[in-house]
């Protein structure tokens, strides 16, 4: 069984601080605009009021924005991380599946009762 690729935990801790940081920069911007959209939406000024729609066209965008950087950085410091291997993994344990190279277990029906399997020929 080859062994698993080298990883640099450096690397990773980087890109981990990285995403980290912009989701807290990121977090900073839509709390403002969701304050701006509550004090809007609750005001007694009917002009005020209906400016609220804007805020919330504008809470809207951010969010699609900013949700698509994160995934972008958080996706990217997933992959980074560092995948340690036992010397003897299996199959299964390889492809991320450690299930795979339990021995088969007994039969059992969607309600849970074990039965035998059915055979009609």
């Amino acid at each position: 069984m080859p062994r698993s690729a080298p990883t640099d935990r450096v690397v990773y801790a980087r890109l981990l601080r990285r995403s980290r940081w912009l989701t807290a920069a990121a977090s900073v911007p839509f709390a403002l605009l969701a304050t701006e959209l509550v004090s809007r939406a609750l005001s007694d000024d009917p002009s005020t009021h209906a400016s609220a729609a804007f805020v919330f066209f504008q809470l809207g965008l951010y969010s699609i924005l900013a949700g698509v950087a994160l995934w972008f950085t958080w996706r990217r410091s997933f992959r980074a991380r560092p995948v340690v291997l036992a010397h003897d993994a299996q199959p299964g344990t390889v492809m991320g599946v450690p299930e795979l190279d339990a021995p088969a277990g007994r039969h059992s029906t969607l309600s849970g009762n074990a039965e035998p399997p059915p055979r009609r020929w």
